[in-house]
């Protein structure tokens, strides 16, 4: 609808905006002026400690210092609420007492048809929470107990449950004398060509009632509890009030809870599933929203932002989820402008955020938000990640397909700097020489025997980006515990060194220490007798993580047919490597904290000695003369 300039000019005549943004915020009252109409307040578009969001009542007019974004009354209730424009002014007009001028008879009726179709779907959440509640939803309330999910946490998602019965939604609604049109225009029934009678699109499923920003219910997300359902989740379809590829679950609680108090010291987080959210708001992590299982589409991304200028995206860590998490990145290039960015959580193979606040707690999710890496990062991630650089055409190819990426970025000095950052990456990459072992470049490396031993470690492992991504596990890790599980006699060769191994990660030190329980409540001869009880104590996940880490190099073979004298041989060396690595890495500590104290041109080049030299043992392959041969043909 088209509103008269003159209308909208005395709406913004009647209410001055300071009114319309202290609602929602709290203006600080030593910068601002309130007898000059000039009010100052922390943004509510974005996380800010210091006041730059700036608003005249003289002019009519916001504007924040801190992001940019600014606007009138109108634009204000827009961004923040998610609200069309008519929607804006039929709530601006109400308050200042003003009617609103007559609508033509076609946005009437279309004003109208969705009116109703709001309270069709406010009267289906109403009885799918009913349902979860009775008799019919002992199995749902059963189950969303077993996932943690408290009476508060379903009172406040709403969430309910679909009978099992064909027709009990249907049933339902028309006892309330709503149509079976307005039914399918809402997407809760299945009907058209070749189906006689309509159904209900939901039957046995617990239902995540799907909000606009403004609260309201336009779709349902509904989980089935049928074991051998193929579609496990399933979502409303298209309607007049639903645009999957427009909406965030859970983004209108914290856009309509968050402006006025203090905003968490997390940024918000975007995950995949409803029991995703569910589950960290329960850990306290509030500002959190799912994608509702599709890859972010562009409006999905401007909304986004809209939230917070540098969300987190998590995925999980399978080939699936990096796939996913790539796709991504060309996308975002594409919208990216100056001060508004995401970052990236890489999550454990085959963990969602549910299982890991499960299974450790708020604690141990934020440790992998802390750890969470840059977009620049994650794209020279993916360039880079399981390819070879050793010929120049790939390093060629490597240098044109990135910078052919940053070309769409639009806004010209954002585009500047990133290839400034890129092209000082490919230096580093290409031209020092502890870097070139260490690059993943795939070169071939010929052994002594004149074996080739191929591609040494995949970019993925070795990259400085990866080194962040919560719980990776450094291959020569790897290769030390793989060789300890499968030739188990090898632990009492150097038993007192390898019983106070220092590992990296908390995964690989559960690990190691059921090993050593092992040893100690049982003596093993038999090969493949460690791993059978190493998978009893719940280390199965693990040991295939570490195997493909090794199936990477071309290690397949070795852990089931190699002598063990390949593998004391390949032990030694790896132990070596990794206790000279630790080493090295206190040493460096020394020496930092030394050049603090006395930052003089010796220590700084003793501190850059050090630096390369633990670089070259991070890059050295823990291979040996002779093992070759058992790399995979």
């Amino acid at each position: 609808m088209r509103f008269l300039p003159s209308f909208l000019n005395e709406i913004r005549a009647k209410l001055p905006i300071s009114t319309i943004i202290g609602q929602r915020v709290t203006f600080d009252p030593q910068k601002s002026k309130p007898s000059r109409g000039d009010f100052w307040c922390c943004c509510p578009f974005h996380s800010e400690k210091t006041p730059s969001f700036h608003c005249d009542d003289r002019q009519g007019y916001y504007y924040c210092f801190g992001c940019g974004v600014k606007g009138d009354i109108f634009n204000f209730l827009c961004e923040l609420d998610g609200l069309q424009f008519s929607e804006a002014v039929k709530y601006l007009a109400n308050l200042a007492g003003m009617k609103l001028p007559a609508l033509d008879p076609q946005s009437y009726k279309r004003e109208m048809q969705k009116k109703n179709l709001y309270s069709v779907m406010a009267i289906a959440t109403d009885f799918f929470q009913y349902s979860l509640r009775g008799r019919e939803g002992e199995q749902a309330r059963l189950y969303l107990n077993e996932r943690g999910v408290t009476s508060e946490l379903i009172e406040r998602f709403r969430i309910g449950f679909a009978p099992a019965r064909r027709t009990a939604l249907k049933e339902a609604l028309s006892a309330r004398g709503i149509s079976v049109k307005n039914m399918e225009d809402c997407g809760l029934l299945v009907s058209g060509e070749g189906i006689g009678v309509p159904y209900d699109r939901f039957r046995n499923r617990i239902i995540f009632p799907i909000d606009d920003l403004q609260g309201r219910v336009v779709a349902f997300g509904g989980r089935s509890l049928d074991q051998d359902t193929q579609v496990k989740y399933l979502n409303s379809s298209e309607t007049a009030l639903f645009h999957k590829g427009d909406m965030l679950y859970n983004a209108s609680f914290f856009r309509r809870n968050f402006t006025k108090e203090k905003k968490k010291d997390h940024p918000v987080l975007v995950v995949e599933g409803y029991m995703d959210v569910i589950a960290l708001t329960k850990a306290g992590f509030e500002k959190v929203v799912a994608s509702l299982g599709t890859a972010l589409t562009d409006a999905q991304i401007t909304l986004l932002w809209k939230i917070e200028p540098n969300p987190v995206l998590c995925f999980d860590g399978d080939d699936a989820g990096l796939r996913a998490a790539f796709r991504v990145v060309d996308r975002i290039l594409s919208l990216l402008k100056v001060g508004f960015s995401v970052r990236f959580v890489i999550l454990p193979q085959g963990k969602d955020p549910d299982e890991i606040v499960r299974a450790g707690g708020g604690d141990n999710f934020d440790s992998y938000i802390q750890k969470s890496i840059s977009l620049i990062e994650f794209l020279w991630l993916r360039a880079t990640y399981g390819k070879s650089f050793g010929a120049p055409e790939a390093r060629a190819a490597l240098e044109k397909n990135l910078n052919k990426k940053f070309f769409t970025i639009k806004d010209e000095a954002l585009r500047r700097y990133y290839l400034q950052d890129i092209k000082k990456r490919l230096f580093d990459f290409f031209h020092s020489d502890f870097l070139k072992r260490k690059n993943g470049s795939g070169y071939d490396r010929k052994s002594e025997n004149g074996v080739s031993v191929g591609k040494t470690f995949s970019t993925l492992e070795n990259s400085d980006m990866v080194r962040n991504f919560p719980q990776s596990i450094p291959l020569r890790e790897a290769v030390i515990l793989l060789t300890l599980a499968h030739y188990p006699d090898l632990w009492h060769e150097n038993f007192e060194i390898l019983s106070e191994l220092e590992l990296k990660n908390s995964r690989v030190m559960s690990f190691h220490q059921s090993m050593l329980e092992i040893l100690g409540n049982k003596h093993i001869h038999v090969n493949g007798e460690m791993v059978i009880l190493l998978e009893k104590k719940g280390h199965k996940a693990i040991l295939e993580h570490m195997k493909n880490l090794v199936h990477r190099i071309g290690m397949r073979a070795f852990f089931t047919s190699a002598p063990i004298e390949d593998a004391r041989s390949v032990l030694k060396q790896a132990l070596y490597l990794h206790l000279q690595e630790h080493n090295l890495h206190k040493r460096l500590q020394d020496i930092e904290e030394q050049f603090m104290n006395n930052p003089s041109s010796e220590v700084f080049n003793l501190l850059r000695e050090v630096k390369i030299e633990l670089e070259k043992t991070q890059a050295t392959e823990a291979l040996i003369e002779g093992f070759g041969r058992w790399l995979d043909k």
